[in-house]
């Protein structure tokens, strides 16, 4: 990818080279343009040291150091394919809000039509909050192309402590790596409706049972998705991955942390009609037990006098494929233990008969680790899938990554969608 990386006069403007590097190390070609107020606190030669395609400062246009064209900040702005505004200071965006074109990084701005532009704001508290500051983020908020990331709270290089912080670098990363390229038409957005992670069935106020899943599956769809434009509601176990949070900088999800199954499955009912494809991907509870309001003692449990009495907990898949319409698609997930074989995957599709069914077995950090891969299944980035349709198991035991996993949903929805539309 083709980045811009503009750079103002905020006292975070160290923290661009350690963007920069993640950037070019990440396989993105990288120009850098500094503002005069940038030059105050960073240098340009440490950019070229880093890896910069080139660095420009703000009195580089129409000047000797040409960049594919007469005029620099045209040419930067054909160039480029996102530009990235990292920190953001409180004078730029002003400039930018209103249109300012005086000098190379706001002139480019004003050329670039409809290329994305990330904003990452760095201020003190009181400027950021202040009304000016909100009227000019409402401004460029208008304009579909531009996204705002949120800053984060903390202490502050004035000393005072509130929001205005850059964020930190892995979130930075999940907003620029997987923002969309493009916007799609309002008829090519669908709903994509998402669980990941695990619930917990409570026991009394200390204990619960629960899994090892920690919703980084469904994080990868959700973020594959938003990618590619579409709408998202992701509901995940309370204790999921925290980069499920990340995703919170995109315009158009809407994330759901959730204790219990009960507590999923009744978010889920209410907003499920509308969805065109639902991925039951979360590793829920199936038992829900009688609660004690009171801590379970010792000696209740050495006696083994515990009785506890439960029930089966709703199933949210059965539930959702029990009221889906005909334009709704549905994909299931099923964890086996590793000696179980694949018809237990069969046996699943044939009670819960979703258009698509993907098995993989529960490996997890508790057997013997001479048995069970390092680099799969819960926690883990890859693990073995088993693809069903109709009853037929189309791939056996294929490793992917959670990420590749991601990819190969989003192409089967696509395909699933295009015989759909072709048929109303």
């Amino acid at each position: 990818m083709k980045i811009l990386l503009g750079v103002t006069g905020s006292i975070a403007a160290y923290k661009a080279y350690d963007a920069c590097r993640m950037m070019i190390k990440d396989g993105h070609e990288v120009i850098v343009v500094l503002t005069k107020g940038a030059l105050r606190f960073i240098k340009k030669e440490t950019f070229t040291y880093l890896g910069a395609k080139r660095v420009f400062s703000h009195e580089d246009d129409f000047t000797e150091q040409l960049f594919d064209g007469p005029v620099l900040h045209i040419s930067l702005a054909k160039w480029c394919e996102k530009i990235i505004i990292l920190p953001l200071s409180a004078n730029t965006l002003a400039k930018i809000a209103h249109g300012q074109a005086d000098d190379l990084l706001t002139s480019t701005l004003l050329s670039s039509s409809e290329t994305p532009v990330l904003l990452y704001p760095a201020m003190n508290t009181q400027m950021l909050l202040h009304k000016r500051t909100a009227q000019n983020i409402s401004l460029l908020k208008e304009f579909p192309y531009y996204h705002f990331h949120s800053t984060d709270e903390g202490l502050l290089a004035c000393g005072d402590t509130g929001e205005g912080k850059l964020p930190a670098l892995e979130k930075i990363k999940t907003l620029y790596e997987w923002l969309p390229a493009c916007s799609l038409e309002e008829s090519q957005v669908k709903k994509i409706l998402i669980t990941t992670g695990a619930t917990i069935s409570p026991i009394d106020p200390v204990r619960y049972i629960t899994n090892g899943s920690t919703g980084i599956t469904g994080m990868y769809m959700a973020r594959k998705f938003l990618q590619q434009g579409h709408h998202v509601d992701l509901f995940c176990g309370i204790h999921s991955t925290k980069e499920i949070d990340y995703l919170k900088e995109f315009k158009h999800v809407r994330i759901f942390r959730c204790s219990t199954t009960k507590e999923m499955a009744k978010k889920i009912q209410q907003v499920r009609e509308n969805c065109d494809l639902f991925i039951a991907a979360a590793a829920v509870s199936d038992f829900e037990f009688a609660y004690r309001p009171s801590k379970i003692k010792k000696e209740a449990l050495r006696l083994n006098e515990m009785n506890l009495s439960y029930e089966m907990a709703e199933d949210i898949l059965l539930s959702f494929l029990k009221v889906k319409k005909e334009h709704q698609l549905s994909i299931g997930m099923a964890a086996e233990s590793k000696d179980h074989g694949t018809h237990y995957f069969i046996e699943k599709w044939m009670r819960k008969k979703t258009d698509l069914l993907i098995g993989n077995y529960a490996f997890h950090q508790y057997g013997d680790e001479n048995e069970v891969p390092l680099s799969m299944g819960f926690g883990q980035e890859s693990n073995g899938y088993y693809f069903i349709e109709e009853g037929q198991v189309l791939q056996n035991n294929i490793s992917l990554s959670k990420n590749q996993l991601a990819n190969e949903i989003y192409q089967w929805f696509l395909t699933k969608k295009a015989v759909y539309d072709s048929t109303i």
